[in-house]
């Protein structure tokens, strides 16, 4: 990354109404210090103590993700950032959003005119899947400590039988008037032996009591998957098909994400597929007040497409941009994080919980990287 920013501060980029966080820029020298802390609280350290769980508290806290060294000595501003990756992401995320919405919008409608009951075995299955999500990531996270600990544990054992090894072969060789030295290492390195054993055993069977609670998450998870697809509401799919209608297809199998082109369409063509969306939806939607949120849901969505549109064909574009579009280019950007910032805190659909990008990889754009490296 360009900067030092963590996730937690990224919502501050949208707090700031538009306005360019001024976030520590990353140098060689920032890269060299984090190095050093690297080293010195996980790689330097005993390979017994150096966790999974370790390593990703030092990299993600302390070191800001640095592990090694640069492979070459040259200024970090030379290199052009990735807005691939910044179009990817946001794009999924403006998706997310708008399928969110139209959600809400639907379930809203069925609590006032279909049934109610459906709205709420989806809410609960979806609040169940949710936890177990969460479980079956903290479960990850604790067997792959105790199998850590483990193989750690295996390797010391391997020591200690060695060194019993070891002493068998003195006791072997030597006179017996000289044996009491080597039996007396011998028995020490047999209660470590029992020692580690015992220990061993004991986080092998805690490790197959958190293999056995994976699989049963994991098996829930499924099944609770399989239930919400079944009984999904109709504004999932007809926004899928909306944004077919319009060229831009949505790869399911990789997290629902917009690649390539399509990203570009689906700027190009954004108020296209919300009027196809909205038109669709008010088939169903017959409710005055929800009508009003479909209206207001697609003005703010289209607002955002298009000024994401606008911004995109500049970061796509292999030309020298000029001073004009330069400058238009910032003037966009400062628009899309406030309307960013505005479908967030106050979205057109009441009761909508909408989230904030945790892609590093915004800052990009938002932090002012992008803008900095067009203007040079």
């Amino acid at each position: 990354m360009f900067c030092l920013a963590s996730q937690d501060a990224l919502k501050e980029v949208f707090q700031s109404g538009g306005v360019q966080r001024d976030f520590p820029l990353r140098t060689l020298q920032s890269i060299i210090a984090m190095h050093r802390v690297y080293k010195l609280k996980f790689s330097s350290l005993p390979e017994k103590d150096q966790t999974d769980k370790l390593r990703k508290a030092v990299t993600q806290q302390q070191s800001h993700s640095i592990v090694e060294l640069l492979l070459g000595n040259f200024p970090l501003d030379l290199v052009a950032p990735g807005p691939m990756h910044v179009i990817l992401g946001l794009t999924k995320k403006i998706v997310d959003w708008a399928m969110a919405l139209f959600a809400k919008l639907e379930s809203l409608e069925e609590m006032k005119t279909k049934s109610h009951t459906a709205y709420a075995f989806r809410q609960a299955a979806t609040e169940a899947l949710s936890y177990v999500v969460e479980y079956e990531a903290w479960l990850l996270v604790e067997f792959s400590g105790v199998a850590a600990s483990a193989e750690s544990k295996k390797k010391e054992i391997d020591k200690v039988m060695s060194a019993i090894t070891d002493a068998e072969s003195m006791i072997s060789i030597l006179p017996e008037g000289q044996h009491q030295a080597a039996w007396t290492l011998y028995l020490e390195e047999l209660k470590k032996l029992s020692k580690a054993m015992q220990s061993t055993r004991e986080e092998v069977e805690a490790g197959m009591q958190f293999m056995e609670q994976l699989h049963i998450m994991q098996k829930t998870k499924l099944e609770l998957e399989a239930i919400l697809k079944k009984h999904e509401g109709d504004c999932k799919r007809e926004f899928i098909r909306a944004m077919q209608k319009h060229g831009i297809d949505q790869q399911i199998y990789h997290s629902g994400m917009i690649v390539g082109n399509h990203c570009m369409t689906f700027g190009e063509r954004g108020a296209l597929v919300m009027d196809t969306m909205t038109n669709a939806m008010r088939k169903n939607v017959k409710d005055p007040t929800n009508l009003l949120y479909l209206v207001e849901t697609s003005r703010h969505l289209k607002n955002i497409t298009n000024l994401w549109y606008e911004i995109m064909k500049v970061m796509k574009s292999v030309k020298k941009q000029s001073d004009e579009r330069i400058k238009q280019f910032k003037i966009n950007t400062k628009k899309l994080n406030q309307a960013i910032q505005s479908l967030i805190e106050k979205p057109p659909v009441l009761g909508c919980k909408l989230k904030h990008l945790k892609q590093l990889k915004s800052h990009l754009l938002f932090n002012g990287e992008i803008q900095r490296f067009l203007e040079k």
